[in-house]
C-alpha cells in the first residue's frame, strides 16, 4: 500500500480524520507483521486477509472474508 502523506492531508481534513488514519495504518502494519497479505479480488480491489504461513494460501477466515467481498461486489 502506498505511503500516506500526512502533511498534505492536514490541509484537507481535521484532527479526527488524521487520528483515524493513523490508527488504521497501525492496524494494517500489525496485521502484515502477523502474516496477513493482500488478496486481489478484482482488477481494482484487494482485501487484506490472514494467510497460512506454511502453505501460503488464505486461511479459512481469509476465504470467508474474500467470499464476503466478492458477494458485496457481485463477483462470482
Amino acid at each position: 500500500m502506498p505511503a500516506v502523506n500526512l502533511e498534505a492531508a492536514k490541509k484537507a481534513v481535521g484532527d479526527r480524520e488524521l487520528n483515524a488514519l493513523r490508527k488504521a495504518k497501525l492496524q494494517e502494519e500489525k496485521k502484515l507483521k502477523k502474516g496477513w497479505q493482500y488478496y486481489k479480488v478484482s482488477n481494482t480491489i484487494s482485501v487484506l486477509v490472514p494467510f497460512d504461513k506454511k502453505e501460503g494460501v488464505p486461511t479459512e477466515d481469509g476465504w470467508r472474508m474474500i467470499n464476503i467481498q466478492k458477494k458485496l461486489l457481485g463477483i462470482k
